[in-house]
């Protein structure tokens, strides 16, 4: 037998009837022209409006920054915590929010979660990847880090597997993965030793301003002034590719030294560059 629908009546003060008419009214919460009290608390009742204390555009603005901010300087934990927040304030503006959001998507994946667990117990992991041809390659990571590469993130790995890696002969174990090409990652006790990826040391020459301009690296293992006006860094490296698209920018104001392989890569780019203008 179908329950009899309770009618509950409310007894409030004309202060306060008031102030619910101004609150319907803000919500577009109408009978006919007239704001409706009967209307807004069948909708909170439904959970269809919250009654949070609004945030303004400028905070979400504020905490939507301090996420990339936070993703781009590696400080995952930090970024998700951040973005758990965003999406939680009430009558959060999406527009403000979208960037910070879609940024951590690959990170909240399943398969994300397990490589973070991976790598704080230092255990080798195989994933499914494809490239940008839609490849398929399986991986054997036997140490693996998120990385923030140009405001994206990938996750730098050492692998077993170095057929189509090409990279210098002394970074063909490193992989650099975008995360959303990362199909599947299976989380198996392989029984190798987790490691750092492989590092080789580059030496460059800053001149002009840029000599001046120069900030140190945590990756910097030399920084010295040489023939007065030239500024040389040596610095450990774990891909050839971002390093060589960093140092391009910089043009006549950076020589690469060593080691010979980098230096030929950068000659030939710059090479290929020019013939272009011819």
């Amino acid at each position: 037998m179908p329950r009899k629908q309770e009618v509950i009546k409310l007894s409030l003060k004309e202060s306060d009837q008031n102030s619910l008419r101004e609150m319907a009214q803000k919500l577009g919460i109408l009978h006919g022209e007239n704001p409706s009290i009967s209307k807004l608390i069948a909708e909170i009742a439904q959970e269809k409006i919250s009654l949070a204390t609004p945030v303004s555009k400028a905070t979400q603005r504020a905490i939507a920054w301090a996420t990339i901010a936070a993703q781009d300087k590696g400080a995952w934990a930090e970024a998700l915590a951040l973005g758990d927040l965003l999406e939680s304030l009430p009558s959060m503006d999406l527009q403000i929010a979208e960037d910070a959001i879609t940024k951590l998507k690959p990170l909240k994946q399943g398969w994300a979660k397990d490589i973070f667990s991976a790598i704080d117990q230092q255990q080798p992991f195989k994933l499914a990847y494809q490239d940008a041809a839609g490849r398929p390659f399986q991986f054997s990571a036997c140490g693996a880090k998120f990385v923030a590469h140009e405001h994206r993130t990938y996750l730098d790995c050492w692998c077993l597997e170095t057929e189509g890696n090409q990279d210098i002969p002394q970074l063909q174990h490193n992989w650099c993965l975008r995360l959303d090409r990362i199909t599947d990652a299976e989380i198996i006790p392989l029984k190798k030793k987790w490691r750092s990826l492989d590092t080789v040391e580059i030496e460059m020459d800053f001149s002009g301003g840029l000599a001046h301009a120069y900030e140190p690296r945590a990756e910097d293992t030399l920084i010295e002034w040489v023939k007065g006006d030239r500024k040389r860094v040596k610095r450990s490296i774990t891909s050839s590719f971002w390093f060589v698209r960093e140092i391009l920018q910089y043009g006549k104001d950076c020589q690469v030294i060593a080691p010979p392989a980098i230096r030929d890569r950068i000659h030939h780019q710059l090479t290929e560059a020019a013939r272009q203008y011819e």
